[in-house]
C-alpha cells in the first residue's frame, strides 16, 4: 500500500502537472457525451449494457458518444459493445502513472475532444484516474455516480475535486455493484426501456471442448483472494471421481500459467481428463468457454463475474471483503454461490473493508456446492 505521505507528494506532482495542462477555454462540442470507464475487467463486465442502454435512449440516441476505457478490456469491449459508441480512448494505466511523457501527450489529446457533458459512472473514483482525466476535458458539465466509497485524504485532492463542480446521482442504498450501475444509468439516461445488465447469447468456444465440463479458475491479481492451489486440485479429483464423464477446463491469464500447470500436475487425471486453455484465449474466448460450462469455480476475479451474467452457475471461495458489493451476488442469480471461510459473516456490514483468511475454506464445502448445482443441473 502507498503510504499517506508518498500518496500525498504524489498527488502534489500531478496536480500541478495537470494544472499546467487544464484547458484554457471551453472548446465544448453540443451534444457530444464522454464516458471515462478507466477500471478492472470485472467492473466493466458488470456495467457494460449500460452502454447500449445509453445509446438507445431518447436522451442521446443523437448525440455523439466517446468513450474513455482501460486497455485491459478494450478487445472485449469492441467485440461486444463497440455499436454502442461512435469514438474511444484506451488508456494504458502503466504508462499512465509511470510516464509524465505519456501524460502529457495524453493531455493533449483530451484538451482537444471537448463535451457537453461528460460521465464518471464508477461508484469507487480514484483522484490519479477518473478525476485527473476528467479535470483536462473542455466540458459543460461532469456527472458523477455519487461519492459513496471516493476517498480523498489530502487537501490538494480535495480542493482540486471541489474546483471540477461534479453533479453527483447519488445512489445510498446498499447495493451490489450489478444493481448499482443498472440503477444510475437508468437515472443518468432517463431510459424507460430497461435492459436486464446480462451478457448477450455467445457461439461455442470450438477447439478441443467438448461437453460436459466445468471450468477452474485459480488465479487473480489480490494473494489474499486466491484460494490455495491445492483446494482446485483436490476439487478437480473429486469432481471427476463422483461426476461420470465431466472434464476439468483449467483457465486464466498467462500469469496463472504455474498455477494452473500445479493442479493438473497434482490431480493426476486419466489422459484427456483435463484440457489446460491458462494463457490460451483472449478475453471473448473465455467468455465462450464460460457460456457452455456447467459450472465455474473461480476466485472473487473478472471470470466470476463474466459466468454469472452469462446465467451459469458459480461457486466462489471469497474473504469477505468488500461483502455485498460484489459477492454475494443479489438474491435473483439462485446459482451464483459465495463461499466464506467459517463464521466470517457475523455481522459484517456492507463493503466490509477487510478480510479473513481464505485458506480456512475447505475443500469439502466448496465440492458440496459444487455437487448441489451440478445436480440441479441434470
Amino acid at each position: 500500500m502507498i503510504s499517506k505521505f508518498k500518496r500525498l507528494q504524489k498527488a502534489k506532482k500531478i496536480s500541478k502537472e495537470l494544472s499546467e495542462y487544464r484547458p484554457d477555454s471551453k472548446c465544448i462540442l453540443k451534444n457530444h457525451l464522454i464516458i471515462i470507464r478507466v477500471d478492472d475487467i470485472g467492473d466493466y463486465v458488470l456495467f457494460r449494457n449500460a452502454l447500449e442502454n445509453i445509446r438507445t435512449s431518447g436522451k442521446f440516441r443523437n448525440w455523439k458518444i466517446t468513450l474513455i476505457g482501460n486497455l485491459v478490456w478494450k478487445e472485449l469491449c469492441l467485440k461486444l459493445d463497440n455499436a454502442f459508441f461512435d469514438e474511444s480512448l484506451w488508456i494504458d494505466k502503466k504508462q499512465y502513472f509511470h510516464s509524465p511523457g505519456f501524460r502529457k501527450e495524453l493531455a493533449r489529446h483530451l484538451n482537444e475532444l471537448g463535451a457537453e457533458l461528460v460521465w464518471i459512472p464508477a461508484r469507487t473514483r480514484h483522484f490519479f484516474l477518473e478525476d485527473c482525466l476528467a479535470s483536462l476535458i473542455p466540458a459543460e458539465k461532469i456527472v458523477t455516480s455519487g461519492n459513496s466509497f471516493s476517498q480523498y485524504p489530502s487537501k490538494i485532492e480535495r480542493n482540486f475535486i471541489e474546483s471540477l463542480g461534479y453533479e453527483p446521482i447519488e445512489v445510498f442504498e446498499n447495493f451490489h455493484d450489478w444493481e448499482f450501475n443498472k440503477e444510475v444509468c437508468f437515472r443518468f439516461s432517463g431510459s424507460t426501456r430497461k435492459h436486464n445488465f446480462l451478457f448477450p447469447a455467445l457461439e461455442p468456444y470450438q477447439p478441443e471442448l467438448k461437453k460436459p465440463y466445468v471450468v477452474l479458475f485459480p488465479g487473480g491479481s489480490a494473494g489474499s483472494k486466491r484460494w490455495p492451489a491445492q483446494g482446485f486440485t483436490r476439487l478437480a479429483k473429486n469432481i471427476f471421481q463422483h461426476f461420470s464423464g465431466m472434464r476439468i477446463v483449467l483457465a486464466g491469464s498467462e500469469a496463472d500459467s504455474m498455477l494452473a500447470n500445479q493442479i493438473e500436475d497434482g490431480a493426476k487425471l486419466e489422459k484427456g481428463a483435463v484440457l489446460n486453455l491458462t494463457g490460451k484465449t483472449n478475453l471473448y474466448e473465455l467468455c465462450q468457454v464460460l457460456a457452455g460450462a456447467e459450472v465455474l469455480i473461480s476466485n472473487d476475479t473478472s471470470a466470476a463475474h463474466m459466468a454469472a451474467l452469462l446465467k451459469i452457475p458459480v461457486v466462489v471461495p471469497a474473504n469477505g471483503n468488500k461483502y455485498g458489493r460484489f459477492f454475494p451476488y443479489p438474491s435473483t442469480f439462485e446459482k451464483v454461490k459465495a463461499i466464506y471461510p467459517p463464521d466470517s459473516l457475523k455481522n459484517l456490514p456492507f463493503n466490509f473493508q477487510g478480510q479473513f483468511s481464505i485458506r480456512t475454506i475447505g475443500e469439502g464445502v466448496v465440492f458440496k456446492a459444487v455437487a448441489d448445482l451440478l445436480n440441479e443441473e441434470k
